[in-house]
């Protein structure tokens, strides 16, 4: 996953690929400040994200938050999907319940060495140690589901009059099942 604030300079890179691409030629110095005054007060986002297969640009959530303030993107952009396979992802409940297990274990663990560091010391009588028990069952193994995955690609316009651009913001992106990705942008280390 990643996220690319668009420069002036990165914007009119794009522009004149655009154009050479479009059989144009290469744009001159007033066509290109022509093009950035278009973006003047916007901020341009470029995401790409690994999300379920089913996802499209529209059912994700993308707010950007700075100092508490939430803003939405005034619009989206679809770029391109590209298959990316699929992953196994273990259920939430399942991998609790092995934390559990294992922080007993390890809990079980740490008092037996201290027991045993007691009876080495002779303050403790080898007849007096005592296991602690394991309440939390061992989890037997857990189900995987498997989720078919693709990486979306896709550009979210903001309007500068809702947030300082000047200053580091987060940019959130929520998929359909709840997933959240935190991408912190830092503007002045683009200067």
């Amino acid at each position: 996953d990643q996220a690319i604030l668009y420069s002036p300079y990165l914007l009119s890179v794009l522009e004149t690929r655009q154009r050479l691409r479009s059989g144009k030629d290469i744009p001159n110095k007033a066509q290109l400040r022509g093009f950035l005054r278009e973006y003047d007060g916007i901020t341009v986002i470029g995401l790409s994200v690994g999300v379920p297969a089913e996802e499209t640009v529209d059912s994700l959530n993308v707010e950007l938050v700075q100092d508490g303030n939430r803003v939405p993107p005034y619009a989206q952009e679809f770029l391109a999907s590209t298959p990316k396979g699929s992953v196994k992802v273990q259920d939430k409940v399942q991998t609790q319940a092995q934390l559990t297990y294992i922080d007993q274990l390890r809990y079980r663990d740490q008092e037996i060495l201290r027991q045993l560091k007691l009876v080495e010391s002779r303050d403790m009588n080898p007849a007096d140690v005592v296991l602690p028990p394991v309440t939390a069952r061992k989890p037997a193994p857990a189900d995987k589901t498997t989720w078919e995955v693709q990486q979306l690609q896709f550009q979210c316009y903001f309007d500068n009059t809702k947030f300082d651009p000047r200053f580091p913001y987060h940019l959130f992106v929520t998929d359909g099942l709840g997933a959240v990705r935190e991408f912190h942008i830092a503007p002045d280390l683009y200067q």
